[in-house]
């Protein structure tokens, strides 16, 4: 559980020279990290699950998130979620660590890592509108269906998303979208997301907001409604302390849950 740390404090001692300058307030941030930045993501989840009679536990997981402005509304990215042992699978406890992505639950089954490379073009950019389209390739890492025991294999997986954010000055900021994950196994797992993520920016440096979402999922057609909360604070200029809560399946049971605490690094 300290690889996600150390790759962190790897990442920003070396690149500690070129620490961005203050970045706006969240409310104000644009979908795309800015041309020749670079920033850093990690966090850790912990994540409580019960999927029946015998079948509950707690575990712990991560993600590592690189993004990096190649231009102007062009971003690259790169990210590693990590799943620590048979509970960390079964919780997909690196969801609860993807503090500023979007989480689809049960398309990766029971994956130990889940590595993907994205590239997100923004479409519009306006002061209180904006829409990007975005592609992800990836693996899933020791896959097993979802309640599955066994070593697992390595599948391909695609995702896409088409992410909007309205802006209301410097308070209010709303995010949302369409996002949809498909994973190669042997029977296709696929699941659609519909989020809503409404921030709120109290002051300059302090932002918490509620969550929510609707995930369809197959094989089996069912559907989720998610709900949580987020919190963040800019500690320095380029620094920001992020922590989440979430109940994946807030319409079927409050058994499912999962929390993360992490830490984003902006360099230029």
């Amino acid at each position: 559980m300290r690889i996600i740390p150390s790759l962190a404090a790897a990442s920003a001692l070396s690149l500690s020279a070129g620490l961005a300058s203050a970045a706006p307030p969240l409310v104000e941030r644009r979908q795309t990290v800015p041309a020749k930045e670079v920033d850093v993501d990690a966090a850790l989840g912990v994540a409580r699950f019960d999927l029946g009679p015998g079948t509950s536990g707690t575990g712990a997981g991560g993600n590592f998130d690189i993004g990096i402005g190649l231009k102007q509304h062009l971003e690259l990215g790169v990210s590693l979620g990590m799943r620590f042992g048979t509970d960390g699978k079964f919780s997909s406890a690196d969801n609860y660590a993807k503090l500023a992505d979007y989480r689809t639950f049960g398309a990766d089954g029971n994956a130990t890592f889940t590595p993907e490379v994205r590239l997100k073009s923004q479409v519009v950019d306006l002061s209180a509108f904006e829409f990007s389209l975005e592609l992800r390739g990836g693996l899933s890492v020791g896959d097993s269906p979802p309640q599955a025991l066994g070593e697992g294999t390595t599948r391909p997986s695609l995702r896409g998303g088409a992410p909007i954010a309205l802006h209301v000055g410097s308070i209010l900021r709303l995010d949302s979208g369409v996002f949809a994950r498909v994973v190669f196994a042997n029977q296709v797992r696929t699941g659609v997301l519909l989020p809503a993520e409404l921030w709120i920016q109290p002051t300059s440096k302090f932002w918490v907001g509620p969550r929510t979402g609707l995930l369809i999922s197959s094989p089996g057609g069912g559907t989720d409604v998610q709900a949580g909360l987020g919190v963040g604070y800019q500690v320095t200029s380029a620094i920001d302390l992020k922590a989440g809560f979430l109940l994946p399946a807030v319409d079927k049971t409050t058994e499912n849950w999962g929390v993360g605490v992490g830490a984003q690094f902006r360099v230029e």
